[in-house]
């Protein structure tokens, strides 16, 4: 049920939210400032889940032994909530859309090889 709502609904509802926001401030119906609070404490939100994820797993696992990869890492985790994020829901709405559509194939892969001399 967990991966239904948010892997599968998820990137329905945050992609209408995103297009009901002008939508419903240009009809007078938004809160200007309750929508201000609820973005502070949704990036929050996201950011402290990024953040302590990476924490966590550095914990358990010591993949990094330089505090500067662990430092860029927490940066990169800050970040993905303002742009990644938003376009990962893209792709992963094209992929709902493609399901809707039938389509199950991966498309045209081309291989490249290494460069090779020729004999």
């Amino acid at each position: 049920m967990h991966i239904f709502l948010v892997d599968v609904l998820g990137p329905v509802i945050e992609i209408l939210g995103y297009l009901l926001i002008p939508i419903l401030w240009l009809l007078g119906l938004l809160s200007v400032e309750y929508l201000l609070a609820f973005l502070a404490v949704s990036f929050t939100f996201g950011i402290t889940i990024s953040v302590c994820s990476l924490a966590l797993e550095e914990i358990q696992l010591r993949r990094f032994p330089r505090a500067r990869d662990l430092a860029v890492l927490t940066i990169a985790a800050v970040l993905e909530n303002f742009g990644y994020r938003q376009l990962n829901n893209l792709w992963r709405m094209r992929g709902w859309w493609q399901y809707l559509k039938g389509s199950d194939s991966w498309g045209v892969m081309t291989r490249k090889g290494f460069d090779q001399e020729e004999a």
